[in-house]
């Protein structure tokens, strides 16, 4: 017991035994805790970059694919709907996208299997009587999710929602 003891006494006596080394361990110190500061402040400020360019990024992709969807629906092509859809579902961090008309029928997912029910949650029904904007409606670092409405002859006839 009396090992450790002596080599942790000879371990303090080096760093205290001059104003040099005091001194040294000072600033040394001082400068861990300023790093430690100014790399949490950078992280904490990259991470709000992060969110509001996943945001920004979210908006536009819904955007885009209401308005790519705008002939497809006018032309009452379930398959060209389709297609717009098939053909952003590889973009990096899409879950899910769809198009559903104003009685909330689905009329293209991602996912096949959905199209021709009928959307059943809280947040879609509301959607289908919300103004006629853009909506962002989750919003957090691990999150976005944006619904934006498809316009034909300047009226909402289907809100294509994205993840």
């Amino acid at each position: 017991k009396s090992m450790p003891l002596r080599y942790k006494n000879s371990i303090k006596q080096y760093f205290v035994s001059s104003v040099t080394r005091r001194i040294i361990l000072g600033v040394a110190l001082v400068h861990a805790l300023l790093m430690s500061v100014f790399v949490f402040d950078l992280v904490s400020r990259q991470r709000s970059f992060m969110v509001e360019q996943n945001t920004a990024q979210a908006k536009g992709l819904a955007e885009t694919l209401a308005a790519n969807g705008t002939s497809w629906i006018l032309a009452n092509d379930v398959v060209g709907i389709e297609e717009v859809i098939r053909s952003q579902s590889n973009f990096p961090g899409l879950d899910y996208a769809l198009f559903t008309d104003m009685n909330g029928k689905v009329l293209g997912y991602t996912d096949r299997t959905k199209v021709g029910l009928y959307i059943k949650d809280n947040v879609s029904q509301q959607l289908l009587t919300a103004n006629s904007k853009t909506v962002l409606l989750i919003n957090n670092a691990s999150f976005v999710d944006v619904a934006s409405p498809v316009f034909i002859n300047k009226k909402q006839n289907i809100r294509k929602d994205y993840d």
